[in-house]
């Protein structure tokens, strides 16, 4: 994973990751879990977790990442 990138003082999106599955929102968990710690999870100063407000998302979020931003 490259360095941070800037722009004008803030951060900039340089690469993302797409994960899915069609099994049950646990493989869903595992599978961003393993997606996170490959990507570096425990480097980054914040840590947020984006939804689309469904309510086993922010259980999965609770669970894994208590201290991620909403």
């Amino acid at each position: 994973m490259d360095a941070p990138t800037t722009q004008g003082g803030r951060g900039v999106i340089t690469d993302k990751i797409v994960v899915r599955t069609q099994g049950d929102p646990t493989d869903l968990g595992g599978r961003l879990h393993w997606e996170a710690l490959r990507g570096g999870l425990g480097r980054p100063k914040e840590k947020v977790v984006l939804g689309d407000g469904i309510a086993w998302i922010w259980n999965l979020k609770a669970n894994r990442r208590p201290e991620s931003l909403f």
